[in-house]
């Protein structure tokens, strides 16, 4: 009988030394993490994540993608809840900000203090300029104007930004830090997509900045979205004729390398969803949008 006792007690003994073991050394690397979880993936969809794992492996710095299929309600992903940076992004929730506490013709009187350079015509502007609302949108959207967010969150009532994150579901999301996640994006355009003031579309689609998403898809296809852009950033995240969310953030990136891969993945997963539409029975590999 104590040999037995004995017995068991090196036996979870082994199995804890073991395990602690596996755990220190895969945590000790960054890795990047497949999110989908099945017994069986689809052979089209181990391809298709194989394939992108493969290409962000060879690339300078870090990814994050994240799909989401709005009319089967699935998701899948590559690292889709490491914190990124925004950039310009971070302008769509100040949009619906601006949406749930402003007027379109309230106005502002531009101040040289406001002005950033990078994107956008306001920064040439004289001082004392009186912009509307309106106008501030427009350029903030059209031409990613980096103006025109200090203007807009200048006139937001104190706290509105915490409020609307908590309203489109972006809980890791740090508006000071300007950094976000591809699953908090993907969470903000399923609100969006059903709930968006009607202006917004207008001022999100045919920018100035089509070379991301656009670029990796077929003509004519309807793409709502938002670019973001630093020294070592190429982001893209939107929505695709209304029923397909993709999210391609980066930090840390080689611009040369980005301006490759954003446009050549998103048309890896543009392939992918329209063979899923033409064999809708070969859904097995995705899962549920359940964090």
């Amino acid at each position: 009988m104590d040999t037995n006792r004995k017995l068991i007690i090196w036996v979870f003994l082994l199995t804890g030394l073991v395990s602690g073991t596996i755990w220190y050394f895969a945590g000790s690397k960054t890795t990047q993490v497949l999110s989908y979880v099945a017994a069986t993936p689809t052979p089209i969809q181990n391809a298709l994540l194989t394939k992108i794992q493969q290409k962000l492996a060879t690339a300078a710095g870090a990814y994050s993608i994240y799909v989401y299929n709005l009319e089967t309600q699935q998701g899948y992903g590559i690292n889709e809840n490491q914190v990124m940076p925004a950039a310009s992004i971070m302008k769509v929730p100040i949009m619906q900000a601006v949406a749930d506490n402003l007027n379109l013709t309230d106005t502002y009187t531009l101040q040289d203090a406001d002005k950033r350079s990078g994107s956008g015509p306001i920064e040439f502007m004289d001082e004392g300029t009186v912009l509307t609302v309106r106008r501030l949108l427009e350029e903030m959207g059209k031409k990613s104007d980096n103006t025109a967010p200090i203007a807009l969150t200048k006139m937001l009532p104190r706290g509105s930004m915490k409020k609307t994150f908590t309203k489109l579901g972006m809980t890791k999301t740090d508006f000071d830090a300007n950094t976000t996640t591809a699953y908090d994006l993907t969470q903000m355009w399923k609100y969006l997509q059903s709930s968006h003031p009607g202006w917004m579309w207008d001022y999100l689609q045919e920018s100035i900045y089509e070379e991301r998403l656009p670029a990796g898809l077929p003509a004519g296809r309807q793409v709502v979205h938002k670019v973001g852009s630093d020294a070592q950033v190429w982001a893209d995240s939107g929505i695709v004729d209304n029923k397909l969310i993709i999210t391609i953030l980066n930090s840390d990136a080689s611009l040369e390398e980005a301006k490759i891969l954003v446009p050549e993945v998103a048309k890896m997963i543009w392939d992918y969803e329209e063979a899923q539409n033409h064999n809708p029975g070969d859904q097995s590999g995705q899962k549920s949008d359940q964090k």
